[in-house]
């Protein structure tokens, strides 16, 4: 029985609409409630995100272009070629205006600005391809001359790029890429070839149906002597948007999810270009064959600068993976908020059944990825202001050159970690969602298909671990490793897992006991007779364990940083409000002991983990009192994402199925007891007839319709 009519005429939507009936759930007055018991305002922890209240207004500006272009549920219904279509269509109304601007040099986005139209695209498309890996490589690595050609022509949308890195048989491991180009000093140009079949590019963005150009990555081949890869210019397609001679371009086909983002191959058979379209800002080839670089950058260190850019695209994954834990936390969070299930009295009759955010395992798994998502996106402002100093003119050559090293080997380990945390973190959401995160137009579950790739992208997360990991072994020195071995942990209560600061000093503990296991493992093979290269693959376990603590002691130091106001350039330190403060310490110390607590190990990085976290019992009773304190501010937490658009089209929907499927009268009907369903679909129509009660008229018009056609 419902409340009062006068109860109902209080409500807020009137006419007794938020009570349930057959076209109500009566839960719309649940989530402003849950508003209400927050302790913090929702529009200050907006600010804390973004950097400030002016960059709230510079991203809600930013995202508020693609209003009204969701397609919500009507883009599970779509083809690739219609997604790609959209896609297009979209994107190009929206940027064309900011594209003229970019290339007249009247408007220039920033690294967090790019990220913030990545997080609001409602469908993704190669357009990404272009505006951040191809475009970055033309920023960072073309001359001038060079960029005023096909730069400026990329920011207007005159030309469309793709960046050709990874082939059939090398993704991370760059060195080892078989795509040849050949000077020929008598006409001047080179000559580009993907000799085998292991050579073929495949999987760029934007090449199987999109781009008309690409920066190919190839070994520069130059009087017989091999210079290592180097990036060049390719125009794939001609005016009609077809290949031209000797370029082989194919699309992969359909993907697990993102298939508005079509993936391409390329051969190359003896293809030429000229000369001048090796990407020449740090290094060129005369006309009479001679291979010259910038004095600064010959007299530094042997140093891949031309990897700056897939620095910078690793910030972009980061901050990306960030978003995409955001928007699967707010669908779940607010979904668990009016879901209700199981009874809150076991012994009372008639008690209401309990919020899902209400049973401790479900919320335990919603606000853990909930700090997730803050971690990922307070260490991704902080690699973006790492990785900035490569795309300033001011900062010289050699400094560049310099900071290259330890900036790869950290981006590397944070894009492995953040994605893989994203992989993993947005699947578990969907579960929390039951069998209605199975539901495309949930908005969960294709977010969990879409962002997968991300986690491969590069190179699989181990191996880029690996590489960061070997990085940073080799550097350890013997003082190192025994001060590391000595110093014990000093978590020794339930108390001191739910202090952030301290969580942050075990982490950093933790994370140099791990390095120097490592490097007490690498040391032992090698004394067995083991080469260098064989003793770091033997001691492969430890040396991605090292990495991943790496990783999650980042994240706690962003974190940290950004909750006491200390993070560097941190533009919205003064505006954060004592209640936001006091929320961060929570939520941080929340994902510290939730890390600990599982040994330091996601779902895809299980085994071997724990020994450093000991004991990890208080870790995990700190994560049940901390989530216990955070539930007041669980929806209030999420809702500081501000990601409106997306909660709008994740609204669950159906279709009315009426009628008789295809294939209805061809395959199943010969096989039916047709004159059993027409002898019950006479009393079901007599029994409609005769029923009179005010309910009858709420029946639903599709229903009423599949009824009397059977």
């Amino acid at each position: 029985m419902g409340p009062p009519a006068s109860e109902q005429a209080r409500h807020p939507l009137g006419n007794g609409v938020d009570v349930p009936s057959p076209t109500s759930g009566g839960t719309a007055h649940v989530l402003q409630g849950e508003r209400a018991l927050a302790t913090f305002q929702t529009i200050d922890m907006t600010h804390k995100l973004d950097g400030g209240p002016a960059k709230t207004k510079r991203r809600r500006w930013i995202m508020g272009a693609s209003r009204g272009m969701e397609l919500g549920a009507q883009k599970y219904h779509m083809s690739r070629e219609q997604l790609l279509e959209r896609h297009v269509k979209d994107f190009l109304e929206i940027h064309s205006s900011f594209g003229q601007r970019m290339g007249d040099g009247k408007f220039k986005p920033t690294r967090e600005e790019v990220a913030w139209m990545s997080e609001a695209a409602m469908n993704s498309g190669p357009f990404w391809d272009h505006y951040v890996p191809f475009l970055t490589a033309l920023q960072s690595q073309a001359s001038d001359e060079q960029f005023a050609e096909w730069g400026v022509r990329a920011a207007k949308l005159q030309i469309i790029g793709s960046y050709a890195q990874t082939e059939l048989g090398h993704g991370s491991n760059v060195r080892g890429l078989e795509t040849l180009a050949t000077f020929d000093q008598k006409a001047d140009e080179w000559v580009l070839e993907t000799p085998t079949l292991t050579a073929i590019k495949w999987w760029p963005g934007g090449l199987g149906m999109l781009a008309t150009h690409a920066i190919v990555y190839a070994q520069l081949w130059l009087h017989g002597k091999c210079y290592g890869v180097h990036a060049f210019m390719l125009q794939l397609r001609d005016h009609e948007h077809r290949p031209l001679p000797g370029i082989e371009l194919g699309e992969l086909g359909p993907k697990m999810g993102d298939n508005g983002h079509d993936s391409g191959r390329l051969r190359l058979t003896g293809v030429r270009v000229p000369r001048s379209n090796l990407l020449a800002r740090y290094q060129w080839v005369t006309p009479d064959g001679r291979y010259e670089k910038p004095e600064a950058v010959a007299s530094g260190p042997s140093v891949p600068l031309h990897y700056s850019s897939m620095l910078l695209t690793r910030a972009s994954w980061v901050q990306l993976a960030g978003g995409q834990i955001a928007k699967a936390a707010m669908i779940a969070v607010r979904y668990s908020a009016v879901r209700r299930q199981g009874s809150a009295g076991a012994a009372v009759e008639g008690a209401a059944e309990r919020q899902l955010l209400d049973y401790p395992v479900q919320r335990r798994r919603l606000l853990t990825q909930v700090a997730s998502a803050y971690a990922v996106k307070f260490a991704a402002r902080r690699l973006l202001g790492d990785v900035k100093a490569l795309e300033d003119p001011h900062v010289p050559v050699a400094e560049k050159a310099r900071r290259m090293p330890a900036l790869g080997a950290e981006s590397g380990t944070l894009k492995a970690m953040a994605t893989l945390m994203a992989a993993d973190g947005i699947e578990d959401l969907r579960r929390c969602c039951g069998g209605n995160g199975y539901l495309l137009s949930s908005g969960i579950a294709a977010l969990s298909l879409d962002d997968l790739w991300h986690v491969t992208a590069e190179g699989d997360f181990v191996v880029l671990l690996l590489a960061a990991a070997r990085f940073a072994v080799k550097r350890l020195s013997a003082e190192a490793i025994s001060s590391a071995q000595a110093k014990p942990s000093l978590m020794n209560s339930v108390e001191d897992w739910m202090d952030a600061e301290k969580i942050l000093e075990e982490f950093r503990r933790i994370s140099a006991v791990r390095f120097a296991d490592a490097a007490v493992a690498v040391a032992g093979a090698k004394a067995r007779g083991c080469s260098e290269e064989d003793a770091l693959n033997e001691a492969a376990e430890q040396l991605v364990a090292a990495a991943a603590w790496r990783g999650y002691q980042i994240f706690m130091e962003a974190f940290w940083a950004e909750a006491t106001g200390t993070a560097s350039g941190d533009e919205g330190a003064a505006d954060m409000t004592p209640e936001v403060r006091v929320a961060l310490l929570k939520l941080c110390a929340l994902f510290g002991c939730h890390v600990a607590a599982q040994g330091g190990a996601p779902a895809s990085l299980q085994g071997g983990m724990s020994s450093a976290t000991a004991p990890q019992g208080f870790a995990g009773q700190a994560r049940q009192r901390l989530c216990q304190d955070l539930r007041v501010d669980a929806v209030a937490l999420v809702d500081a994402f501000d990601y409106e658009a997306l909660y709008e089209a994740s609204k669950l929907s159906d279709q009315d199925w009426s009628e008789p499927f295809q294939g209805y009268s061809a395959f199943l009907r010969p096989s039916l007891d047709v004159a059993y369903l027409q002898k019950g679909s006479l009393q079901a129509a007599a029994s409609a007839t005769a029923l009179e009660s005010p309910e009858g008229s709420l029946k639903s018009p599709s229903i009423a319709v599949s009824q009397s056609r059977l």
